[in-house]
């Protein structure tokens, strides 16, 4: 049970990590056409 649980964490956690850097790659190429010296 234990390690069942764990594996769902670890799914989860894959999950919100490959959606934070879909999420992000957008917002950093418009921070960096916008914000030149940054």
């Amino acid at each position: 049970m234990f390690l069942y649980r764990g594996i769902l964490f670890f799914i989860e956690v894959q999950r919100k990590e490959i959606l934070k850097q879909i999420s992000n790659k957008p917002e950093d190429d418009y921070y960096r056409q916008n914000n030149p010296n940054g």
